[in-house]
């Protein structure tokens, strides 16, 4: 470091507003990019809806985990899981966000999770995309007791899923597929494709984001236009040869419909159980099954007979 600049350090938790210093706090910090250490020589301090911030040259806290997961011939996996806990990154510019949190700890805070990108987002905005180029990581604090709780990405475990099918019909039936697929119109083959890109970005996700990306898939495959749930239902019904009321009571798409609406217009930030986006994702293979022409193969309707649904559906 050049002698110009003197190096201070300062707990954490002395960035903490006075007001939250008394319960747990969530902190986000993500590393900025194309800023000298001279424009942050006494840092910056924000205050955005309910988040506070810095901007600040130093080296920043994060959490860090690793894993690996090893194919083994007899069909198992094995997970290598590598936890170095909280370290400090080197030297650099940095934005931390903090906000209080009733879950320390749970990547599953929506709630709290949501409040913190928006102001990301809004940052971007404001200051460019590198106020925020690259995220660290996230840790809880409680500055009263200087407890840290921290929560590395979630794993997805392969046998949460099953095996693949590598048989000799699955090989039959995608040939069948690639005719189907090969027989549609240009609109309808762009409809579908799209519907396929939502559903890998809905894979990629969790919670509200993948529950929104599933739900967009849903839209492209099968309500063109302007069309409502009812097109949706309908196509439901079409799919299992069962009458339009019959479908609305079966798959309960209108509840879905009631959450969407309720996220997108009222900024609702509810828990989505993992259960709910592996419906939505049955659904959309029955209905693309459907749209091609070929018999579904009654993915959400066997999940429901197989796990019920008042335990993870939305009310």
């Amino acid at each position: 470091m050049s002698d110009e600049f003197l190096r201070v350090e300062a707990p954490i938790a002395e960035l903490v507003p006075p007001q939250w210093r008394e319960g747990w706090v969530w902190m986000t910090c993500y590393r900025m990019y194309c800023v000298a250490q001279d424009q942050l020589l006494t840092g910056w301090e924000i205050d955005l809806l309910g988040v506070s911030g810095h901007l600040l040259w130093g080296g920043a806290p994060y959490f860090e985990q690793t894993h690996r997961i090893r194919a083994e011939p007899d069909g198992s996996i094995v997970v290598a899981m590598n936890v170095e806990g909280v370290c400090h990154s080197d030297d650099g510019p940095f934005l931390l966000l903090m906000t209080p949190t009733d879950r320390a700890g749970d990547p599953g805070d929506e709630e709290t999770i949501s409040r913190v990108r928006a102001i990301v987002a809004l940052l971007r905005l404001a200051l460019g995309p590198n106020v925020a180029a690259e995220h660290l990581g996230d840790l809880s604090i409680n500055p009263s007791t200087d407890e840290v709780k921290a929560a590395g990405p979630a794993l997805s475990m392969p046998n949460w899923d099953g095996p693949p099918d590598v048989s000799d019909a699955a090989l039959a039936f995608l040939n069948d597929l690639h005719l189907a697929l090969d027989r549609l119109d240009g609109v309808q083959r762009n409809r579908v494709e799209l519907s396929l890109l939502w559903f890998f970005k809905a894979q990629k996700n969790h919670g509200v984001d993948s529950f929104l990306m599933y739900w967009f898939t849903l839209e492209a495959l099968a309500m063109p236009g302007s069309a409502k749930v009812s097109a949706l239902e309908t196509a439901l019904a079409n799919a299992y040869a069962i009458s339009l009321d019959e479908a609305r009571r079966r798959f309960r798409m209108g509840r879905l419909y009631g959450l969407r609406g309720g996220i997108v217009h009222r900024g609702v930030q509810p828990s989505v159980h993992a259960r709910l986006l592996e419906f939505m994702a049955a659904v959309y293979w029955d209905l693309l099954l459907d749209k091609v022409g070929l018999p579904p193969r009654q993915a959400a309707e066997r999940l429901l007979i197989a796990h019920g649904a008042d335990p993870w559906f939305p009310r």
